[in-house]
């Protein structure tokens, strides 16, 4: 979890090393004061390179967004489980890292409401390096108090998903007995033999050597 934090904090400050003479040059270009929120001289469009925001046409409430964020958590996780559940046929080993992308193309298309990844610890640090660098209150806490909405959105939408799938999926496949996949290393156990009545009634003999 820190590691995240970090390299989602160290990634926007990256952004803003290479990037901030273009933000600069746009910011004058459109009349951008830095750190506005609102009006003419709103900061929304150059802070969208760090943190995510609500789709101006969602006005002042935040269902919307909430909604955005809840499912696209949800139908990521519901996804990776679908990935990893030994009983469902996982892709074989040379394949979970191709496969973990094929969620992304649907994410990016139902990104419009609050264009970002649905991830926590991502938004919130890289959301306050944008606060640090001069966004103030666009970025906390944002338009409507918009902050916490990545944050809430996507623990609710995480639990919500795995639930779905272990009631519509993951129960189906235990109630089939479906075994693990065959390149799934099963669990064993130690069984320890009693010895026969054959075994004790043996004695061992031996003798006693002496080392000179």
């Amino acid at each position: 979890m820190l590691a995240q934090v970090l390299g989602a904090f160290v990634g926007g400050a990256l952004i803003y090393l290479v990037y901030h003479d273009a933000i600069a040059s746009f910011e004058a270009a459109k009349h951008i004061t830095r750190g506005t929120l609102g009006g003419a001289a709103d900061s929304t469009p150059t802070f969208s390179n760090f943190a995510t925001f609500p789709a101006p046409y969602f006005g002042s409430s935040l269902v919307g967004p909430v909604i955005d964020q809840i499912g696209g958590t949800g139908f990521l996780l519901m996804f990776v489980l679908a990935l990893t559940d030994e009983r469902n046929q996982p892709p074989s080993r040379t394949w979970p890292r191709c496969s973990s992308a094929w969620p992304l193309p649907p994410l990016a298309c139902r990104s419009g409401p609050t264009p970002a990844t649905p991830s926590t610890r991502p938004a919130t640090s890289a959301r306050f390096f944008a606060w640090l660098a001069g966004w103030g209150q666009v970025a906390f806490p944002g338009a409507h108090g918009y902050w916490w909405v990545p944050i809430v959105g996507p623990l609710i939408g995480g639990v919500l998903g795995a639930f779905v799938y272990d009631l519509f999926v993951g129960g189906v496949l235990r109630a089939r007995g479906e075994p693990p996949a065959p390149d799934v290393e099963g669990f064993g156990e130690t069984v320890e033999e009693e010895p026969t009545t054959a075994d004790r009634q043996v004695d061992a003999r031996g003798r006693t050597v002496r080392e000179r």
